[in-house]
């Protein structure tokens, strides 16, 4: 957790992250209980939203160009360590 998030912290349920989506006007309420999905971006709002850890989002077009982030995502772990989601 590296200080980010005290151990107390619940992890939300499905319903209470489409609630979270819907309430920062992501999504429309019409998101409610539904099966659509939560991508990388929707976590990191949610994260923010509820828990004020910040995220940073790096688009990258292929799974090739991670090999580019390597000194990044070392020097990530290395400094702040907390975890990155990575989608193609």
């Amino acid at each position: 957790m590296n200080g980010l998030v005290s151990k107390s912290t619940i992890v939300p349920s499905i319903p209470e992250i489409q609630k979270t989506l819907v309430k920062i006007g992501d999504k429309e309420p019409k998101f409610l209980n539904s099966t659509d999905w939560i991508g990388a971006n929707e976590c990191a709002y949610v994260l923010d939203e509820l828990l004020g850890v910040e995220c940073k989002i790096d688009f990258l077009p292929s799974g090739d160009d991670i090999k580019s982030k390597g000194r990044e995502l070392v020097y990530h772990f290395d400094s702040i360590g907390s975890p990155i989601m990575i989608g193609i």
